[in-house]
């Protein structure tokens, strides 16, 4: 027993395990005198504490069921749907999770399974920031019912950030893991998921679309990519790049405005490249082997590499002066956005 004065109470807390739970011991109060008012006052209090931590106990019991049950290969949610709204009040989330994105601005839209007010309600209660859909948002988290599947599929074509797409369910799964899901989908399982999710499907679906999902900067299993900067550029002879194929123009007349080009750069970095023509004395086969898949270190540095040959070439001339300005500004803007703090194993083109 403590020290103590003629005012002062000391209450013990005991924890007791119990096949793994742990029990809170309610203990006896000591105090200086008899008074038998001031003992149940403390004993009051005491319980009220108890019965907090328990509170805290249960909803955090529920939360880590929930996340025991998030689906990894496209199966629906199991529970109750309506869970988040007694999450909104939760110390619980306070103690699972401490993810927060600094540097991301997330939007919100549809519902299913949990309304797009419960997931606001529960990203704003972990200090996050929740954006309607425009720049600067590069996460968007979707829900089953969603009407805006056009303004979000118009938002990623023309972002200039990297567009992340989550259903509610991984979003869920990163906010109360700390790991983002995305890049842990195997080919396999993100199919499913597209399968599944009618939103992830009307953007995603399909032979035809721009960008896969998700998006992620992946190995080439078929090429190594240690030695980019070694390998020579066959295109002499080519009419027209796959970026130019895409609509790609710079300069003064003809050029394109730069969110029209850096969204053309965007989409042959992530998304399919159209094939060039055959031409005489050029192996188009290895050539458009050269630009590898999308998201990977050789998509990227192919385009730069394909920037930085055009500058080269309009060094001396005065006509291609405008579009060398275009070209240069491109391969700044790619470098702070996609190569910048990346590894990628090679040096930026200039």
């Amino acid at each position: 027993m403590n020290q103590m004065n003629a005012s002062t109470v000391v209450v013990n807390f005991d924890i007791e395990k119990d096949g793994g739970a742990t029990k809170i011991i309610l203990p006896t109060c000591t105090m200086s005198n008899s008074d038998e008012n001031k003992q149940g006052e403390v004993y009051d209090a005491a319980y009220s504490i108890v019965n907090k931590i328990e509170d805290i106990q249960n909803e955090a019991r529920d939360l880590l069921t929930m996340i025991g049950d998030l689906p990894t290969n496209g199966e629906p949610l199991s529970g109750d749907a309506n869970l988040p709204r007694q999450w909104g009040k939760a110390t619980a989330i306070k103690l699972l999770s401490s993810v927060e994105f600094p540097d991301k601005s997330i939007s919100t839209t549809g519902n299913g399974p949990w309304s797009e007010d419960d997931m606001d309600g529960l990203i704003l209660g972990l200090n996050n920031k929740v954006y309607k859909l425009g720049d600067p948002v590069s996460i968007v988290v979707v829900g089953y019912d969603c009407e805006n599947i056009e303004e979000i599929r118009e938002h990623i074509e023309n972002s200039e950030n990297i567009v992340q797409v989550y259903p509610q369910e991984l979003f869920m799964s990163y906010l109360f893991t700390g790991e983002d899901p995305l890049p842990l989908l195997s080919e396999e399982q993100a199919q499913h998921w597209i399968e599944f999710h009618p939103v992830l499907n009307a953007l995603f679906g399909g032979d035809d679309d721009v960008f896969p999902w998700p998006l992620r900067q992946e190995e080439d299993d078929d090429d190594d990519q240690e030695d980019l900067d070694d390998e020579e550029i066959p295109s002499r002879g080519l009419a027209q790049s796959p970026l130019n194929i895409m609509g790609y123009r710079a300069g003064r007349i003809h050029g394109l405005s730069d969110a029209a080009r850096r969204s053309i750069l965007k989409k042959a970095l992530q998304g399919k490249i159209p094939d060039v023509e055959e031409a005489d004395g050029i192996d188009t086969e290895a050539y458009m082997a050269q630009w590898g898949k999308p998201n990977t270190a050789r998509r990227l540095w192919r385009i730069g590499k394909h920037l930085a040959a055009l500058c080269y070439l309009a060094r001396k001339n005065s006509m291609y002066e405008a579009a060398k300005t275009d070209w240069e500004s491109d391969l700044e803007w790619l470098h702070d956005n996609f190569y910048n703090g990346g590894d990628f194993g090679f040096d930026w083109p200039e």
